[in-house]
């Protein structure tokens, strides 16, 4: 039984009808003081016994998730970005822009900390959407915060855990903030439950059954060599003459092995099995066309959910091996899973997600997301990826049997998917390795129908599992469904393995399936049924797969060794790798695939053939009869007979199929809106002067409705245009005549432009006409003079005069200073010193302006010169400013 991972969910997350639960919390608690219980208590394991209470010094972490604003609307809106023909498909949001639309508000999230902390819980801050919080607490607080008791429970294999033996309790005042409390309790198996991995000595043990070591933590595993059986022998010689014809090595454009590797291949050929190195997958699934284009994934970068720690020695050994350097960096979430410890911990897992993608997409950045196995649950991973959207594709070989997590942790689950669709990011989550019945992937001993969570979400890409028998292309491929492995003698629930697939309980079908035409076989009698919803067909899985038996499996290095490493934990992050791949290529013009179940499924009704394998076969290796597997696996074989066989088009054992990939890159790539016209109006001839602010709307429109782009070429010095609203705005800095360009582009490929002349003229200075001065000789002065605003200038706003020595005006009242003044507009008159400033009601491009005697002062001296002709001319100044706040000096030599 080869590497899968599964995972038990780890956390009790309180019902989403109810709120934040905190004895005396605030005031708003306060005002509503009633308590209510919500969720469930734990659910133990059928195996787990109560022992006693929880210390109450144990330090208990929890996440609080939020409710989001308007859900249903978050749900359409994820539908619709991920809806071919939608009219938001692919207009993808931001994190900030989501957490301004769906994410709880800042009251709701000062509510809820205020109450947290009121409770003595530690409280960190709220991620960036706006969706969770992080806090903790002794079980002693826990218990009065939520009026909880936290018993301590014994695990099947001596494990130790905590629980929450009731729902919490929560006031009725902050219950509709919250969705969840999720880490009431710690059931968990402290590592992936089924993980096991075939490493390959230096000294193969051929066929002849003298042992193929297997090595893990799988339940029932064993670590010593053990002896195969003549089925064994039966089946390894077939899997010996499928191998027999494969290539070691295969040319595609991109990395190629070490020798090392190649040698490995040999090794598990010489052992019965029929293992690939990366460059054998590629070229199987038809990679080889993406990487002669030049797309190895650059520029992308896939975050992978871990929860174990990985030797980097181990990924650094396998990328000299394929002379990759792609970038690995680890993002640690509630702690991260602690150091990694050689000879004690086993990194089988996480160095196979790396290592898939690292030869696949080789120039990819991986971000690898880690938490702690114990305590992290998906939520707190899988939001810490969502709320930063550094990468648009996410890969999850983790997971938990879908009737045993907590409904309250699928949806908060289902939330986070769901912002995760509407940014863009593609989510693809291991189907299970026990077929039908992923319950007993837990080594419970449990055999019942059941799916995995995530991948039975509906905004999940559910991938399963194939026996790649022959490479192609086109490739050759069964379904996988090995049944109990010869080379281990485990108990049922462990040896072999089935990729894992059926009916949801949980999910009601999603329109990307329920929509699929009969052709593809998706909707039929096993899809309803279901607790989903009465009546109603029920969510399928998976919705892929690709290669995942552990007899044709992955040659990877973990814990020091080369191995072959198999399961849905290896094909789902190969197709994160086709996706990362998908994204880079030049079809997709820098767009991501985003959420791409429903293109999937519109792809496959429309050219099915062109973009799938698809695989039709039962199991070759299964064993001496299928019904072996049927006992084991709740099926998934030829067999009509069977509850999920395996047939043409959709079924629940492989999906839709397995890729052809640069066809199926090609085709999700273009994918695009219905022929949406796009169209921009000419704003018509503008004219605009230097040193002017400008503001144009330039308006388009999209038949579609989707929203526009705008850019622009040719604009003055000085202006700009913003992309977002289409509005040119500046100030022209030079004088000149231009021809300017205004496009438009909605998200897809539909464009339109306009084109106008725009001239930008230097403004001419404001001009005094009529300008006269009488009265001087009798010392009764009148001063007249025309004010005109410049050529192309802005109007004038406000008037100074000056006046030489000699003249000086009154300080007057201010009824007198008003009657002393006539003009053609209204205005305020102000004297200060040796000035009179005259502000217009309003800035005018023409106004007159009659100062009289009673404010003109005429001195003695002045009027004497005047009446002898010793003075026959003053100069009186005048400072015009305009309404753009341009101020201009003139001045008016005038006869006495």
């Amino acid at each position: 039984m080869l590497p899968r991972t599964m995972r038990r969910a780890s956390a009790l997350v309180a019902v989403l009808a109810g709120g934040l639960g905190l004895a005396g919390a605030s005031a708003a608690a306060a005002s509503s003081p009633r308590q209510i219980r919500i969720g469930r208590a734990a659910r133990l394991p059928a195996t787990a016994q109560i022992t006693g209470t929880t210390p109450t010094s144990t330090e208990i972490p929890m996440t609080i998730a939020l409710a989001p604003q308007d859900p249903s609307v978050l749900a359409a809106l994820a539908t619709a970005v991920s809806t071919p023909g939608s009219p938001e498909f692919r207009q993808y949001l931001t994190v900030d822009q989501f957490a301004r639309r769906f994410g709880a508000t800042p009251a709701a999230i000062a509510a809820v900390q205020s109450a947290l902390r009121a409770a003595g819980l530690e409280v960190g801050a709220v991620s960036a959407d706006g969706l969770t919080i992080p806090v903790e607490g002794t079980a002693g607080q826990v218990q009065r915060a939520f009026s909880v008791s936290m018993a301590r429970v014994a695990l099947r294999g001596g494990a130790s855990a905590y629980a929450n033996q009731q729902a919490p309790s929560l006031p009725a005042g902050i219950a509709v903030y919250v969705q969840g409390v999720i880490g009431l309790d710690d059931l968990t198996p402290q590592r992936p439950a089924g993980l096991s991995r075939l490493r390959l000595g230096k000294s193969p043990a051929g066929t002849s059954g003298t042992g193929v070591r297997v090595s893990g933590t799988g339940v029932g595993a064993s670590k010593a060599g053990v002896r195969v059986s003549s089925a064994g022998q039966s089946r390894m010689r077939f899997l010996h003459e499928v191998s027999s014809r494969q290539a070691a090595q295969a040319v595609t454009g991109g990395p190629q092995p070490c020798a090392t590797a190649t040698q490995h291949v040999t090794l598990g050929q010489q052992a019965g099995m029929s293992p690939y190195t990366a460059d054998q997958l590629a070229s199987a699934y038809r990679l080889s066309t993406l990487y002669r284009a030049g797309d190895l994934g650059q520029g992308q970068t896939v975050a992978l959910i871990e929860e174990e720690p990985y030797d980097p020695t181990d990924v650094a050994d396998y990328q000299a091996c394929y002379g990759t350097n792609a970038s690995v960096t680890n993002v640690d979430v509630d702690g991260g899973p602690g150091p990694y410890v050689s000879g004690r911990s086993d990194d089988g897992e996480a160095a196979l997600d790396i290592e898939v993608v690292t030869g696949l997409a080789p120039k990819a950045s991986v971000l690898v997301y880690e938490g702690p196995a114990s305590t992290a649950s998906p939520v707190d991973i899988l939001s810490a990826i969502v709320s930063q959207d550094a990468a648009k594709v996410i890969s999850s070989s983790w997971g938990a049997c879908e009737s045993d997590t907590d409904p309250a942790v699928i949806a908060a689950e289902n939330t986070l998917l769901e912002e995760a669709a509407t940014q863009g990011q593609s989510f693809f989550a291991s189907s299970g390795d026990s077929g039908a019945e992923m319950c007993s992937q837990l080594g419970t001993g449990v055999f019942s129908l059941s799916v995995e969570d995530p991948a039975a979400q509906p905004y999940a890409t559910g991938v399963g599992g194939t026996t790649l028998s022959v490479l192609g292309p086109p490739a050759n491929e069964t379904i996988w469904n090995d049944g109990p492995n010869p080379a281990c003698n485990c108990t049922p629930d462990a040896n072999g393995g089935a990729t894992g697939g059926g009916v949801s309980a949980q999910w009601p079908m999603p329109a990307y399936q329920a929509g699929a035409p009969s052709s593809l076989d998706v909707v039929g009698g096993a899809s309803s049924g279901a607790p989903c919803r009465a009546g109603s067909e029920c969510r399928e899985v998976p919705d892929v797969s690709a290669d995942a038996s552990d007899y044709t499996g992955y040659i990877t290095r973990a814990n020091g060794d080369w191995g072959i490493s198999g399961g849905t934990s290896a094909s789902t992050p190969l197709w994160a790798s086709l996706a990362a791949l998908a994204n880079a290529s030049a079809t997709c013009r820098g767009v991501s695939i985003g959420f791409v179940n429903p293109s999937l499924y519109e792809i496959a009704a429309g050219s099915y053939a062109s973009n799938f394998n698809d695989v039709t076969a039962a199991s070759r290796v299964s064993g001496a009869s299928t019904n072996d597997t049927l006992e084991q696996f709740g099926i998934a074989d030829s067999d009509p007979g069977n509850l999920y066989p395996v047939g043409t088009g959709y079924d629940m054992a492989t999906g839709l199929g397995t890729p052809i990939g640069d066809a199926l890159a090609s085709s999700l790539c273009s994918m695009r809106a219905p022929a949406y016209s796009v169209t921009v109006t000419d704003p018509g001839a503008q004219r605009s002067v230097v040193g002017h602010g400008v503001s144009l709307q330039v308006r388009g429109s999209d038949s579609g409705g989707s929203h526009l782009s705008y850019s622009a070429s040719g604009l003055p010095s000085g202006l700009s245009i913003d992309t977002s609203t289409g509005m040119v705005s500046g100030v022209p800095s030079a004088a000149g005549a231009f021809t300017v360009t205004v496009a438009a582009q909605d998200g897809f490929v539909n464009s339109a432009a306009t084109s106008f002349p725009w001239t930008v003229i230097k403004p001419g200075p404001p001009r005094l006409s009529g300008a006269s001065l009488s009265g001087v000789r009798k010392r009764r002065a009148k001063l007249r003079l025309t004010i005109d605003a410049g050529l192309n200038a802005s109007a004038v706003g406000s008037v100074t005069v000056s006046l030489p020595a000699g003249l000086s005006f009154a300080h007057l009242e201010r009824k007198k200073l008003h009657a002393s003044i006539k003009s053609d507009v209204a205005l305020t008159p102000r004297v200060s010193a040796n000035k009179l400033t005259i502000t217009f009601a309003h800035a005018v491009t023409s106004a007159t302006v009659t100062i009289n005697p009673t404010l003109l002062k005429v001195g003695a001296g002045l009027a004497a010169q005047a009446r002898r002709h010793k003075v026959k001319r003053v100069i009186v100044g005048v400072k015009a400013v305009d309404a753009g706040g341009v101020d201009t000096a003139l001045s008016m030599r005038l006869a006495v």
